[in-house]
């Protein structure tokens, strides 16, 4: 073995703990150039980007031993257990320690404040050395643009003011000679220019393409670790947004370039400009940019570094940045006028000293709009989403008349192909954003609806408010199954109910029974149920309450789950892990507003339905829990199927010819 050689595990005779195991997928990824035979014997040593590794075969030694390996893993229950609890239909647990922290502190070690801004370094997973010269591809992708731009002189001017306007505030520089060799990567950024007209400010976005290479090439893309997400989950987002009675939006300037990049990463972000009788220049940037996969990382990587720094001095307004940010966008609420003043103006404050500023702050509140301009805040125009309302975070909201809609026009317009193929209905899915499935029983019929919801779902203050209640319904069908959540609200003279989420999954391709699809749907129920309590215990202490039409997977869930065959036993154990047995409840098909979504639903039709919107009829009535009482299995047979072996000889030799009595359930 050559005495130089780094191997990737220097301490491979020694047994220790696995650290990772990496899939065979990326293992070509891995190799970097370097290989190196070890004299007359068949071993080989390659070089990978963690080192080197060793591979061949090596002279056969004979011997009398005998060699007994044991692995044993003491944590197996625990391993088992967790794949249930992470299996991916919706909503589910995270761990408490995870990637996410793993990246953070890496990226920690590696960030630094210098001159007013914070300066990281790009997160590498190859060599650079690996990226190939694309300036010939860069060049070309230049004269694209300039022909385009040749005909359209206004397009052409915003381009240039653009590009001025980074040159001015040092975002970007000229490099003076680009072709004198560099000890530092190269690499020259293709871009285009994206035209935004419902864009309140920037118009006109000159968007890079590290993804751009050529054949047989590898992109920057390819060369960058993209990061772990630690924006907040959406689903929270939006349901914290419809909490409080103050809405507040604001976001970035400017967002990913107000992060500077390493001196070493700077010749990695070239780019060209036709300078026109100058011809073709080199310019760099000295900050993040946007089209890089890693940039949302790093952009939230840096603020939580940065806001973790006011936690002591600043807990409430910390935790409000820490949650409420998603990408660059800060969406959060308050109760009232004078609360949410004081919190935003310490955020703006904090968020100035790292060289972020908060623009276009915007409410549904006269008198906090009003507190802005007097302080002169960068606001915006309540006037001006009359007609034409504010994004947040994929759907619209109407400062004036504080309610969200949904408007799906561009899918209607799509639909119009009329093509009857799977992809184009791929397409047309994938068209639709609708995270909180207000729409979900009509956008199973791909049809358009333009719907106002109220935005503010506790209209009672939660001090006057005797009871929260949140109703999970559940429902299956042979093509999906699906849950719906409403929050019941009850103070002295009335209650109020309202539609919060729902969400719905399509049936496995593997062929289930349609009670194992329902109780599929009860797990659904018992998850999403789990993320909305988590959201609205913030602000209200709520009771959870579980409905749904199938008595077998009611009498499931009410009896011992060891008593039953693996698929139910499991996801019986986990929806018991999540709610109270007691808390599951029968309700008619007729009553069942998740059937809904089983069904479909005509656009028309879906507006004025109050079962949606406001829940069956009975959370309207004083008491809407049922008493309990015995009912008959819909499928007897079906119910026993499940039995495990030694249960179903139990039940044979326990009940004989007597009648079949099954748990008592609420109905």
């Amino acid at each position: 073995m050559p005495n130089a050689i780094k191997l990737t595990d220097y301490k491979f005779n020694i047994p220790g703990k696995i650290d990772e195991l990496l899939g065979a997928e990326i293992f070509y990824e891995l190799l970097t150039p370097g290989q190196i035979y070890c004299g007359d014997s068949r071993l080989l040593l390659q070089n990978t980007v963690f080192g080197y590794v060793v591979s061949g075969s090596v002279d056969e030694m004979r011997d009398n031993d005998i060699h007994c390996g044991l692995i044993r893993d003491s944590d197996l229950n625990t391993t088992l257990r967790s794949f249930w609890e992470l299996e991916s239909i919706g909503v589910k647990n995270e761990d408490c320690y995870s990637e996410e922290d793993v990246r953070l502190e890496m990226f920690k070690q590696r960030v630094h404040f210098k001159n007013g801004r914070y300066e990281v370094e790009l997160p590498w997973k190859r060599y650079s050395n690996e990226l190939s010269d694309n300036f010939s591809l860069a060049k070309r992708r230049l004269e694209s643009l300039i022909r385009k731009m040749q005909n359209d002189k206004v397009l052409y001017s915003e381009y240039c003011k653009v590009l001025k306007n980074y040159l001015d505030e040092g975002i970007i520089k000229k490099v003076t000679n680009p072709f004198i060799s560099t000890n530092n990567p190269v690499f020259y950024l293709p871009h285009q220019v994206i035209i935004k007209n419902e864009s309140l400010t920037t118009k006109l976005r000159i968007v890079f393409d590290a993804s751009a290479l050529e054949e047989k090439q590898l992109s920057w893309n390819d060369c960058l670790f993209h990061g772990v997400n630690l924006n907040p989950n959406i689903l929270d987002l939006l349901i914290s947004f419809r909490l409080n009675k103050i809405a507040i939006l604001a976001d970035v300037e400017k967002e990913f370039l107000q992060i500077s990049l390493a001196p070493k990463d700077k010749d990695v972000v070239r780019f060209l400009i036709d300078d026109g009788e100058n011809g073709v220049k080199v310019y760099r940037f000295n900050r993040v940019l946007f089209g890089l996969n890693a940039s949302p990382f790093l952009l939230a990587a840096s603020i939580k570094t940065h806001i973790g720094k006011y936690m002591e001095k600043y807990p409430d307004t910390v935790r409000t940045l820490d949650h409420c940010f998603y990408v660059d966008d800060l969406v959060t609420t308050e109760d009232d006028a004078k609360s949410a003043f004081d919190l935003l103006s310490t955020a703006a404050k904090i968020m100035s000293e790292a060289g972020v500023n908060l623009r276009k702050w915007i409410s549904n509140d006269c008198e906090l709009m009003k507190q802005w301009q007097l302080e002169h805040f960068d606001h915006l125009n309540m006037n001006d989403f009359v007609n034409h309302p504010h994004r947040v975070l994929g759907l619209l909201w109407h400062p004036q008349k504080d309610s969200l809609s949904l408007r799906l026009t561009g899918l209607l317009d799509f639909l119009q192909k009329r093509k009857s193929t799977k992809r184009f209905l791929l397409m047309a899915v994938g068209r639709i954003f609708d995270p909180l499935g207000f729409a979900s029983p009509f956008t199973i019929r791909f049809k358009f609806l333009f719907q106002e919801i109220p935005r503010y779902a506790l209209e009672c203050d939660s001090a006057n408010c005797t009871e929260c209640e949140i109703h999970t319904f559940s429902d299956a069908s042979i093509k999906a199954y699906r849950a719906v959540s409403y929050v019941r609200l009850r103070t002295s003279d009335k209650i109020s109910v309202h539609l919060l989420v729902s969400k719905s999954r399509v049936a496995p391709l593997k062929v289930l029974t349609l009670p194992r699809l329902e109780l599929m749907g009860a797990l659904l129920a018992a998850r999403l149920a789990k993320e909305v309590s988590r959201v609205l215990n913030e602000k209200i202490s709520t009771t959870n309450y579980f409905w749904t039409d199938s008595t077998i997977a009611l009498s499931w869930i009410q009896g011992p789950s060891n008593r039953w065959k693996v698929f139910v036993a499991n996801r019986v154990k986990e929806i018991r892990s999540l709610t109270n047995k007691d808390s599951w409840h029968h309700c008619p098909g007729k009553d069942n507003p998740s059937d809904l979504l089983t069904r479909g639903i005509s656009a028309d039709s879906l507006i004025n339905c109050d079962k949606w919107w406001k829940g069956p009829s009975f959370l309207q009535e004083e008491n809407t829990v049922p008493v309990s009482n015995n009912v008959l299995l819909s499928d007897e047979s079906a119910y026993l199927e499940e039995l495990k072996p030694s249960e179903r000889k139990k039940f044979d030799c326990d009940f004989g010819q007597q009648p079949f009595e099954p748990y008592p359930l609420c109905i």
